[in-house]
């Protein structure tokens, strides 16, 4: 049985990053390929968490990113 992309499980990464190496992310996903979501919250002074939703077989892809 095949799934539609509806169907398809989700997963989703979380980390606690400063504003530049925000920026730094922000870069690297201007051109990536991958559908995802991304989410990201003030956390706390010079503190953002980003969350990256994406199809559970791209997560690791995105946890590499986000180290």
């Amino acid at each position: 049985m095949i799934q539609s992309k509806d169907e398809q499980k989700k997963a989703s990464v979380s980390a606690k990053v400063t504003p530049d190496r925000l920026r730094q992310i922000y870069d690297i996903l201007e051109d990536e390929q991958i559908p995802f979501e991304a989410d990201v919250k003030k956390v706390g002074r010079g503190i953002r968490e980003i969350t990256i939703v994406a199809d559970a077989n791209n997560i690791d892809h995105f946890k590499n990113m986000l180290v």
